[in-house]
Protein backbone atom coordinates (compact mmCIF):
# COMPACT_ATOMS: atom_id res chain seq x y z
CA UNK A 1 0.00 0.00 0.00
CA UNK A 2 2.76 2.42 0.87
CA UNK A 3 4.41 1.64 -2.45
CA UNK A 4 1.18 2.30 -4.32
CA UNK A 5 0.69 5.62 -2.56
CA UNK A 6 4.31 6.68 -3.26
CA UNK A 7 3.88 5.72 -6.89
CA UNK A 8 0.63 7.70 -7.04
CA UNK A 9 2.34 10.75 -5.54
CA UNK A 10 5.15 10.53 -8.13
CA UNK A 11 2.64 10.20 -10.97
CA UNK A 12 0.63 13.11 -9.66
CA UNK A 13 3.79 15.21 -9.39
CA UNK A 14 4.67 14.39 -12.98
CA UNK A 15 1.27 15.54 -14.17
CA UNK A 16 1.30 18.64 -12.01
CA UNK A 17 4.82 19.81 -13.04
CA UNK A 18 4.91 22.15 -15.99
CA UNK A 19 5.44 20.33 -19.29
CA UNK A 20 8.36 22.58 -20.18
CA UNK A 21 10.57 21.12 -17.42
CA UNK A 22 10.97 17.79 -19.26
CA UNK A 23 11.03 19.46 -22.68
CA UNK A 24 13.85 21.84 -21.66
CA UNK A 25 15.91 18.95 -20.32
CA UNK A 26 15.40 17.03 -23.58
CA UNK A 27 16.29 20.12 -25.62
CA UNK A 28 19.48 20.62 -23.61
CA UNK A 29 20.50 17.00 -24.12
CA UNK A 30 19.68 17.21 -27.85
CA UNK A 31 21.64 20.46 -28.19
CA UNK A 32 24.66 18.96 -26.41
CA UNK A 33 24.48 15.89 -28.66
CA UNK A 34 24.25 18.03 -31.80
CA UNK A 35 27.17 20.16 -30.62
CA UNK A 36 29.26 17.05 -29.99
CA UNK A 37 28.29 15.65 -33.38
CA UNK A 38 29.29 18.94 -35.09
CA UNK A 39 32.65 18.97 -33.29
CA UNK A 40 33.26 15.37 -34.37
CA UNK A 41 32.45 16.24 -38.00
CA UNK A 42 34.79 19.23 -37.88
CA UNK A 43 37.59 17.08 -36.46
CA UNK A 44 37.01 14.51 -39.21
CA UNK A 45 37.10 17.20 -41.92
CA UNK A 46 40.29 18.64 -40.41
CA UNK A 47 41.89 15.20 -40.31
CA UNK A 48 40.90 14.51 -43.96
CA UNK A 49 42.35 17.87 -45.02
CA UNK A 50 45.63 17.15 -43.24
CA UNK A 51 45.82 13.70 -44.81
CA UNK A 52 45.21 15.21 -48.26
CA UNK A 53 47.93 17.80 -47.64
CA UNK A 54 50.36 15.11 -46.49
CA UNK A 55 49.63 13.06 -49.59
CA UNK A 56 50.13 16.10 -51.86
CA UNK A 57 53.44 16.91 -50.16
CA UNK A 58 54.56 13.31 -50.57
CA UNK A 59 53.67 13.37 -54.29
CA UNK A 60 55.50 16.69 -54.72
CA UNK A 61 58.62 15.27 -53.06
CA UNK A 62 58.44 12.19 -55.28
CA UNK A 63 58.20 14.43 -58.37
CA UNK A 64 61.18 16.48 -57.20
CA UNK A 65 63.25 13.36 -56.60
CA UNK A 66 62.26 12.04 -60.02
CA UNK A 67 63.15 15.38 -61.67
CA UNK A 68 66.51 15.44 -59.90
CA UNK A 69 67.14 11.86 -60.99
CA UNK A 70 66.36 12.77 -64.60
CA UNK A 71 68.63 15.82 -64.37
CA UNK A 72 71.47 13.65 -63.08
CA UNK A 73 70.88 11.16 -65.89
CA UNK A 74 70.84 13.97 -68.47
CA UNK A 75 73.91 15.68 -67.09
CA UNK A 76 75.92 12.50 -67.56
CA UNK A 77 75.36 12.61 -71.37
CA UNK A 78 78.19 14.59 -72.97
CA UNK A 79 77.17 16.79 -75.93
CA UNK A 80 78.77 19.41 -78.16
CA UNK A 81 77.17 22.83 -78.52
CA UNK A 82 78.06 24.92 -81.57
CA UNK A 83 76.94 28.56 -81.62
CA UNK A 84 77.20 30.91 -84.61
CA UNK A 85 76.85 34.65 -83.98
CA UNK A 86 75.08 36.49 -86.79
CA UNK A 87 73.84 39.39 -84.69
CA UNK A 88 76.50 41.82 -85.94
CA UNK A 89 77.74 42.46 -82.37
CA UNK A 90 79.85 40.49 -79.89
CA UNK A 91 77.77 38.13 -77.74
CA UNK A 92 78.69 37.15 -74.18
CA UNK A 93 78.23 33.47 -73.30
CA UNK A 94 77.15 32.31 -69.83
CA UNK A 95 76.51 28.89 -68.34
CA UNK A 96 73.76 28.74 -65.70
CA UNK A 97 75.30 26.88 -62.76
CA UNK A 98 73.39 24.47 -60.57
CA UNK A 99 72.92 27.18 -57.94
CA UNK A 100 71.36 29.49 -60.58
CA UNK A 101 74.33 31.84 -61.00
CA UNK A 102 75.70 32.85 -64.39
CA UNK A 103 79.28 31.76 -65.14
CA UNK A 104 81.00 33.58 -67.98
CA UNK A 105 82.41 31.49 -70.83
CA UNK A 106 83.75 34.33 -72.93
CA UNK A 107 82.56 36.24 -75.98
CA UNK A 108 81.56 35.13 -79.47
CA UNK A 109 82.61 37.61 -82.17
CA UNK A 110 80.17 38.23 -85.04
CA UNK A 111 80.66 36.11 -88.15
CA UNK A 112 80.28 32.55 -89.36
CA UNK A 113 82.98 31.00 -87.20
CA UNK A 114 81.25 28.73 -84.63
CA UNK A 115 81.84 28.86 -80.90
CA UNK A 116 82.16 25.21 -79.80
CA UNK A 117 81.62 24.12 -76.22
CA UNK A 118 81.71 20.63 -74.75
CA UNK A 119 78.87 20.38 -72.23
CA UNK A 120 76.24 17.98 -70.93
CA UNK A 121 72.57 17.38 -71.67
CA UNK A 122 70.34 19.49 -69.47
CA UNK A 123 72.79 22.39 -69.10
CA UNK A 124 71.40 25.86 -69.74
CA UNK A 125 73.34 28.52 -71.63
CA UNK A 126 72.53 32.23 -71.80
CA UNK A 127 73.62 34.59 -74.58
CA UNK A 128 73.70 38.38 -73.98
CA UNK A 129 74.83 41.57 -75.65
CA UNK A 130 75.59 43.93 -72.78
CA UNK A 131 72.59 43.51 -70.48
CA UNK A 132 70.24 42.51 -73.29
CA UNK A 133 69.32 38.83 -73.27
CA UNK A 134 69.45 37.47 -76.78
CA UNK A 135 68.60 33.86 -76.09
CA UNK A 136 68.77 31.07 -73.54
CA UNK A 137 69.23 27.47 -74.58
CA UNK A 138 69.05 24.17 -72.70
CA UNK A 139 70.91 21.30 -74.28
CA UNK A 140 69.22 17.96 -74.90
CA UNK A 141 70.73 14.51 -75.39
CA UNK A 142 71.61 14.97 -79.10
CA UNK A 143 75.39 14.49 -79.52
CA UNK A 144 75.88 17.70 -81.56
CA UNK A 145 73.62 20.74 -81.28
CA UNK A 146 73.86 23.91 -83.30
CA UNK A 147 72.45 27.30 -82.44
CA UNK A 148 72.42 30.37 -84.70
CA UNK A 149 72.03 33.74 -83.04
CA UNK A 150 70.61 36.58 -85.15
CA UNK A 151 69.56 36.49 -88.81
CA UNK A 152 70.07 33.12 -90.57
Amino acid sequence: MIIIRAFSVVLAACFLLPAGVFADDTKDKLSAFQKQQLETQQKLQHWKLRETQKQQQKQLKEKQVQAQSQAVQQSSVAVRLQVINRTGAPVNVFWVSFDGNLRSFGTIPPGNRPFVQETFAGHTWVFKTGRLLIRDFTTNSQPVQQLVLGAP
